[in-house]
């Protein structure tokens, strides 16, 4: 299976101006049951070419969370210098305000490698986010539901 991988270009006013979607079937460590959204937050006249992802690390679900059930989307922003490594990364934005899924993302996202954005044909620096779902599979959910109703 491959990750879906979503590239949003941000406006000047932060509105999406241009939707791509890849699936990359090559990236090994990507399971099914995670997205990941690339989104470029400065202005896209900044650079001629947004970074893309060549390696994506998949986060560790949190193991309490896993057995809870409990999904979770965690935005991480970073900086992606020339050579297509992530620096400065933090979580900028979750929903349940968990420290195992910012914590997770975050290690995940510095191991990532991307291509670098380009400006007048020379690699540079930008700054980009990357969204992290934690999200149970379909698989995971009907075992949960026979252990239930087996009374385990």
């Amino acid at each position: 299976m491959g990750c879906r991988v979503r590239v949003f270009l941000l406006g000047r006013l932060g509105f999406a101006v241009a939707i791509s979607c890849f699936v990359f079937a090559n990236v090994v460590a990507c399971g099914s049951s995670h997205e990941v959204k690339i989104v470029l937050v400065s202005d896209s006249s900044l650079v001629d070419e947004i970074p893309s992802l060549l390696r994506f690390k998949k986060p560790v679900y949190p193991s309490l969370a896993r057995l809870a059930m409990v999904e979770e989307v965690v935005w991480v922003e970073m900086i992606v210098d020339a050579n297509g490594l992530p620096h400065d990364v933090v979580a900028v934005r979750d929903t349940r305000n968990m420290t195992e899924f910012r914590e997770s993302a975050e290690v995940a996202a510095t191991k990532c490698i991307f291509s670098s954005a380009t400006k007048n044909g020379k690699s540079v620096s930008s700054r980009v986010q990357v969204a992290f779902e934690f999200k149970v599979s379909a698989e995971e959910r009907r075992r949960d539901a026979i252990r239930r109703r087996m009374g385990g």
